[in-house]
């Protein structure tokens, strides 16, 4: 079995806002919002959603395909994929440039963000699952561009691979039936406690009704853990314990790395996301999303969760 990567590989621009979002910005006045956050230690790393996976599983000594659009600006980020042992030959060059997204991050975790999407914007590249993709192979499809997303998924499912969606921020774009569309082909669902709240509503589902037509749902909730869902039962997987968070962008992408890495170990869910766990938190402890590494004791905790490297 091989993994293949859906998603954005993107250049991140990171900053912190030392307060609180919710001290400037005001529920009364946001008919008339106009804010200026002034940020701390803004940053420029290689980012993206597909390409943080990436970067993750490059750690755990497992390679993925990469069936992402990336721009002319894309310069040295290729070779630190390949560098990760990440498959490249997929990867779609269009004109233009290359996403770019924008974070910022409050003292509290939460997030805002803007992405510019280049050649990922309404005029991106048809997608094209490579003709290598066979049965039973992973296909994680991650957020960029909306078209693209439902047609991975789509010819994902059609090949007879396990398809595992992460809307992530760009759930607000998908229509209820685009969602309900989902929920009938995909294998397993990733969300945040946030975007766990927008599937419901915008699909009209309860999430009882969402975890009856998926193998499994996993929740991330930050500090407070993860929630996974299986066969109807729940279970509650705590974070891992870290002496200080930097900037928890990307802990999710280093999640879903983690759960992608159990199963293909034939790991049970529970272990696979404690080991997402452990990777999110790790990320966590670091300014970039793809600074984290494996240390001593990470290996160690990994060996004692049923993960050789």
């Amino acid at each position: 079995m091989k993994i293949y990567l859906v998603g954005s590989i993107a250049f991140d621009e990171i900053g912190l806002f030392p307060g609180r979002f919710d001290d400037v910005i005001k529920s009364e006045h946001l008919d008339k919002l106009s804010v200026c956050f002034s940020i701390e230690d803004k940053k420029r790393f290689f980012g993206g959603c597909a390409g943080n996976v990436a970067y993750s599983l490059g750690l755990l000594g497992m390679p993925a395909t990469l069936c992402c659009a990336v721009g002319e600006d894309i310069g040295d980020y290729l070779g630190v994929l390949k560098g990760q042992g990440m498959n490249i030959d997929y990867l779609v060059k269009g004109s233009g440039h290359t996403p770019h997204a924008f974070i910022v991050t409050d003292s509290s975790g939460n997030q805002i963000a803007n992405f510019a999407p280049g050649v990922l914007g309404r005029e991106a590249a048809d997608f094209e699952l490579p003709e290598v993709a066979t049965e039973g192979d992973f296909l994680l499809v991650s957020p960029e561009n909306h078209d693209r997303m439902l047609d991975a998924a789509r010819q994902g499912a059609e090949r007879g691979m396990k398809v595992f969606f992460d809307p992530g921020q760009m759930i607000h774009t998908f229509s209820g039936e685009e969602l309900l569309g989902v929920l009938d082909i995909a294998d397993g669902l990733f969300t945040n406690d946030y975007e766990w709240e927008l599937f419901c509503e915008i699909s009209g589902l309860k999430g009882t009704e969402i975890m009856e037509k998926v193998d499994f749902v996993c929740v991330t909730k930050g500090e407070d853990g993860a929630d996974i869902y299986e066969n109807g039962e729940k279970k509650e997987v705590a974070s891992a314990e870290i002496d200080s968070v930097m900037d928890p962008t990307g802990a999710g992408d280093a999640f879903r790395a983690g759960v992608l890495a159990g199963l293909m170990r034939g790991l049970d869910l529970e272990r696979c996301a404690q080991i997402g766990s452990l990777l999110g938190a790790e990320c966590a402890r670091f300014k970039e999303t793809q600074g984290h590494e494996l240390s001593e004791d990470l290996v160690n905790e990994l060996k004692k969760l049923g993960f050789e490297l």
